[in-house]
């Protein structure tokens, strides 16, 4: 719930390099039979290339060359998948939506396409959809990627309990990950479920693995959970006394918001999701 995004990179250089190398694979390829010899290999180049892009940032070149690739290959479901996925990643939700619903009307259970419909509904502002989107998705995937949006939609909801258990189904592949249990001591303590809340952040800040983000998660769950004498006293590694204090007068803010809905969109919810 706390974590900033990944910045794009340089783009207009590494497009028309796309798109170059993917026409040069291709040739003629738009002709051939869906899952030729032909097919498979420009597959194989396109995701080798977009693996490469995606280290740099590069997020609309990616989306581009997709794109390219499902005109040629319009049948394709897997490239209209990639082509889905690589234009949430470029924050063009409308666009992504449409991908996804075009999968769904060939395929109503193809849980991939479920998960893209959900995410680009989350990410533009639609929860309610979203929500049951996700848990749609959720039946048939078991993923970090699944539970965590799922888990952030029930929150904007304000459905904090249903929001819990999707972040301990998170927890659950990954038990021995900070970042994941401090979402859900977040989402416990936005539950007002204030005492394992804090027994779970103090698990996590115990934790050799911990860094200084989750000892300031703790000062926030700490002053959700009403305990701001414990959040003045707690470890917070290479941070002076107005830091600290800023922290707590941001959480003390969150905390007095009316709802569990307004706390989540001030938490910057959202960030988590990407």
């Amino acid at each position: 719930m706390f974590f900033p995004e990944n910045r794009r990179g340089r783009r207009i250089t590494h497009t028309v390099a796309s798109i170059a190398i993917v026409v040069g694979v291709a040739g003629c390829a738009s002709n051939a039979p869906e899952n030729t010899p032909e097919q498979g290999d420009y597959r194989q180049n396109i995701e080798k290339l977009a693996a490469s892009l995606k280290e740099q940032g590069d997020t609309a070149a990616v989306a581009g060359m997709y794109q390219n690739a499902v005109e040629r290959y319009p049948h394709d479901q897997r490239l209209e998948l990639q082509l889905g996925n690589a234009l949430l990643a470029d924050k063009q939700y409308a666009q992504a939506e449409k991908v996804f619903r075009d999968i769904l009307g060939s395929d109503i259970e193809q849980p991939d396409a479920l998960l893209g419909l959900g995410s680009a509904q989350l990410f533009s502002g639609n929860p309610e959809l979203a929500s049951a989107n996700l848990e749609r998705a959720s039946q048939r995937l078991n993923t970090h990627t699944v539970w965590v949006r799922l888990g952030v939609a029930r929150a904007m909801l304000g459905h904090m309990d249903d929001a819990v258990n999707a972040f301990q189904r998170d927890v659950k592949l990954a038990p021995n990950s900070p970042d994941r249990q401090t979402n859900l001591a977040i989402a416990l303590a936005l539950a007002e479920r204030s005492q394992p809340a804090q027994q779970l952040m103090q698990k996590v800040c115990d934790s050799p693995l911990a860094e200084q983000r989750h000892f300031k998660a703790r000062i926030l769950v700490d002053v959700l959970a009403g305990d701001e004498h414990k959040a003045a006293s707690d470890l917070l590694p290479n941070a002076s006394s107005d830091e600290r204090n800023q922290l707590i007068a941001r959480a003390r803010q969150i905390a007095s918001l009316p709802t569990g809905a307004q706390q989540v969109k001030e938490l910057g919810i959202l960030k988590a999701a990407r």
